[in-house]
């Protein structure tokens, strides 16, 4: 495991003031380098500085003459001042000769030329350079980011590389500081600031996103110390994507404890955000009375989280929770078994209905609750079986939120209700 610095250099300037730096308590004095505090205090392995062609690379070069215990040369020093003043945008890279710096410099340096970043072209190099370094980093580098120098711009970029370590490359504990030398603040010594607080916070929202979209609360959990939580939060997350929907329901009633026990922890950034998360998660799903109407609004969150096929699936058991419910009494996997009995019994006879049944306006109501049915079981067969018959995707997916609505209508009308109690008491007779 190795630290791994990334610091931007600022513009060049004749002027440099010696200055006291304090980091985590401790002062380091006459630096005129911020690099110098930084890596006194933190030892890196690597670092990677980067600037444009008018950085101060001259102070640079004084920073490494110190660290390799070389004398300076004011010849030298000049030398890279005048290229870097003189310098501007349009400057090549190749037209800047940093020879005396790359001379005497450590293996653990890594000097990297950026853009001025004046244009989208100059951005996107930019950040393809970031990437590229980040790229050839190992999961268990510890990556700190020094956004104290260069253009005010790169404070962005370095925003920019984070959330691409933590979520494209899934290093969610590589960044360990993010520093800003806070020199407007006038103390003495400089309070060097480790900003690690937005990548803590980036995380969470990151965890709040995953909970409103996907229903999934292993983003957030990373940012959680209590075991116990964690492990609920994560077992909530599984049966809710393992489709375990009396797991899921039972399991609900603990995210009221788990709100109270996040409101109480010592994490201010915790008990500010994942609560509200928690609570408009939960609200989805309070006050549910009876297993069916539960399962046709998980069945519309999973189509709101475009898990079409679980929705279609949750779906179908919410008819058979109906049956259940209005006819045996629970459900209980041997009322589970008769209602899908009855279902079939009334799919396989309602084609027989005679001509005056028909008009009665449940038998439509019927005929609609089984359409929905056999919809419902073509989808699940076809995923089960691999099966290659026609179907139309988005015809389908479009009519998930239609049926969810015909459904409800369909599960509150107590004519219907009776409508089928007196099918299905004809065929028990």
């Amino acid at each position: 495991m190795g630290k791994i610095l990334l610091t931007a250099l600022g513009g060049v300037t004749q002027n440099y003031r010696a200055t006291n730096y304090s980091i985590e308590g401790k002062e380091y004095s006459d630096k005129k380098f911020i690099l110098s505090a930084l890596d006194e205090h933190y030892s890196f392995d690597k670092i990677f500085v980067l600037g444009t062609t008018s950085s101060m690379w001259d102070a640079f070069y004084e920073h490494i003459c110190d660290v390799t215990e070389t004398p300076s040369s004011v010849e030298d020093y000049m030398f890279i001042n005048n290229q870097c003043s003189l310098a501007n945008h349009e400057t090549n890279f190749s037209d800047i000769d940093l020879t005396p710096i790359t001379n005497i410099i450590p293996e653990k340096y890594n000097l990297k030329f950026m853009k001025f970043g004046i244009s989208e072209f100059e951005m996107i190099e930019n950040l393809k350079l970031l990437m590229e370094i980040t790229e050839n980093l190992d999961k268990e580098h510890e990556i700190y980011l020094d956004l104290t120098h260069g253009f005010r711009s790169n404070a962005f970029y370095m925003f920019m590389v984070m959330n691409y370590i933590n979520d494209v490359k899934d290093s969610n504990d590589a960044i360990k500081g993010i520093f800003y030398g806070m020199h407007e603040s006038k103390l003495n010594p400089t309070p060097i600031l480790n900003l690690k607080i937005f990548s803590e916070i980036s995380n969470l929202l990151k965890g709040v996103h995953d909970i409103k979209n996907y229903g999934n609360f292993y983003t957030i959990t990373n940012s959680i110390e209590d075991i116990k939580i964690k492990n609920k939060l994560d077992n909530f997350s599984n049966s809710l994507n393992i489709n375990y929907i009396g797991e899921v329901k039972n399991r609900l009633n603990e995210l009221n404890n788990i709100i109270k026990a996040l409101r109480e922890t010592d994490n201010p950034l915790i008990n500010m955000i994942v609560p509200k998360a928690l609570n408009e998660f939960l609200d989805k799903f309070s006050n549910i009375k009876n297993n069916q109407t539960f399962l046709l609004e998980i069945s519309k969150w999973y189509y709101e989280q475009k898990k079409y096929a679980t929705s279609y699936l949750t779906m179908r058991e919410a008819i058979t929770a109906f049956f259940c419910d209005k006819y045996l009494g629970s459900s209980t996997k041997e009322n589970i078994e008769e209602a899908n009995s009855k279902i079939n019994t009334l799919h396989n006879s309602y084609r027989n209905t005679s001509k005056i049944e028909k008009l009665d306006p449940s038998y439509k109501k019927m005929e609609k609750l089984l359409q929905i049915f056999r919809k419902c079981r073509e989808i699940r067969n076809n995923i089960a079986h691999s099966g290659d018959q026609k179907l139309n995707a988005i015809n389908d997916i479009n009519n998930i939120p239609k049926y969810i609505d015909e459904l409800n209508i369909l599960f509150k009308d107590k004519d219907f209700a009776n409508y089928l109690k007196n099918r299905l008491t004809f065929f028990n007779d």
